[in-house]
């Protein structure tokens, strides 16, 4: 893949390039942020050290050893760079373009280019939100094919700050080739397109009582933490959490009348702290999860964020620093996927974590065996894993039984 070195010239000059790749997670495909700076794997959204030149994105997205798809900028709130993020507007075939989707493009006037999937558009802008929720869905009018309708939400998005938005370079024509400022803009879009009005800050019909928690039900957006680990996946493991987002799910009562909505809301922004969830996520998922007319009031998510910041200093470790003999299957799945990736991204990586692989071998369901045999066999030394290899499976079949391979055999 070429850029045009025309576009985006003022983002070119920031050192806040990333790479992306799609990368299997709970059996789905994600595209996590992936650094180009040497010594790291995932690029963070809150750490500068992981970010790199538009010049070192592209040149370790273009060595054939990295498995990348494109490259990508980090937005910070070290700068005034805003994303409009508009989903599931665009007909892929034909590229005819959502009648709301071509106002927000016009008002904006500024570099304007399809997503990868080219289902969607991005534009990049010199500006600052405002405060509020930052994502709405909007009515599709266009024939789209099926795959759209079913993966894409038709939906704009707004950012300014710890979020990675992929580059592909695709432009939309006619529009500029730089980030213009569009202060105004961004505003008057946010307003019209995003924000709350009449309509949805009215009672549902669904809410039995006050207590009841009124938020949407749909929101299909996938938060992962900063280790690629899925929410969903972080559920599985942690059962308060669980309780407590699943107390706070639509028309859901509060679990006592006596108890504290804002004693809940720091409650799950404290086991999303752990969980090194990023600022941004936990905000949109207390506004999926929570009640969301005090939620969009920036100021009240700020104040709890904030709070929960200082007073919860414990973080989890990354899944390949856990230890495997505690995990669930799952778990040992997701941490065994983290540590080949360390050595398969650096293959001189100096191998720090061979014991764990195996007793993560030993711990994944039977049926994921197999499917991480081969990479096991990449990573690891060639002679140790023919001996390592036959003990494992052994090993593993004397605690679940017999692994089959294909057509019933084992």
């Amino acid at each position: 893949m070429s850029w045009d070195p025309d576009q985006l010239e003022t983002l070119k000059e920031m050192v806040q390039w990333v790479c992306w790749g799609y990368r299997k997670r709970d059996g789905k495909d994600t595209k996590p942020p992936l650094s180009p700076v040497e010594g790291h794997t995932f690029a963070k959204s809150n750490d500068p050290k992981t970010w790199g030149t538009y010049e070192e994105a592209v040149e370790y997205h273009e060595r054939e050893d990295t498995n990348t798809e494109g490259i990508g900028f980090m937005l910070s709130e070290q700068d005034v760079i805003a994303a409009l993020d508009l989903d599931g507007c665009v007909h892929p075939e034909t590229k005819e373009i959502e009648p709301w989707a071509e106002d927000i493009v016009a008002r904006a006037d500024s570099y304007t280019e399809f997503s990868p999937s080219i289902t969607g558009l991005r534009i990049f802008v010199v500006g600052i939100l405002p405060g509020g929720r930052n994502k709405r869905k909007q009515e599709r009018t266009l024939d789209m094919p099926e795959w759209v309708v079913e993966e894409k939400n038709a939906e704009v998005e707004m950012y300014d700050d710890v979020r990675y938005m992929t580059y592909t370079g695709d432009q939309l024509p006619d529009t500029p080739d730089d980030v213009q400022k569009r202060a105004n803009a961004i505003k008057e879009i946010h307003a019209e397109y995003v924000a709350d009005d009449e309509a949805d800050t009215s009672p549902p019909a669904q809410a039995a009582s006050p207590n009841s928690v009124d938020v949407s039900a749909d929101d299909s957006t996938e938060y992962t933490n900063e280790f690629g680990t899925t929410l969903e996946q972080v559920r599985e493991w942690d059962n308060k959490l669980n309780n407590l987002l699943t107390h706070l799910e639509p028309g859901f009562p509060l679990p006592n009348d006596d108890d504290s909505p804002s004693g809940y809301d720091y409650s799950a922004v404290a086991k999303l702290l752990f969980w090194r969830f990023d600022d941004r996520d936990i905000a949109n998922i207390l506004r999926r999860y929570r009640n969301r007319d005090k939620l969009d009031r920036d100021d009240y998510l700020q104040r709890t964020i904030a709070n929960a910041q200082r007073k919860v200093t414990d973080r989890c470790d990354p899944p390949q620093d856990r230890s495997p003999s505690k995990m669930p299957p799952s778990e040992a799945k997701v941490a065994l996927e983290a540590m080949l990736s360390l050595y398969e991204d650096d293959p001189d990586r100096e191998m720090q974590h061979r014991e764990k692989i195996w007793e993560c071998v030993v711990k994944i369901d039977a049926d994921d065996v197999e499917n991480f045999v081969p990479r096991v066999a990449d990573v690891l030394d060639t002679r140790e894993y023919a001996v390592q290899n036959h003990r494992t499976l052994a090993r593993h079949e004397e605690e679940n039984g017999p692994v089959v391979v294909e057509d019933g055999k084992t």
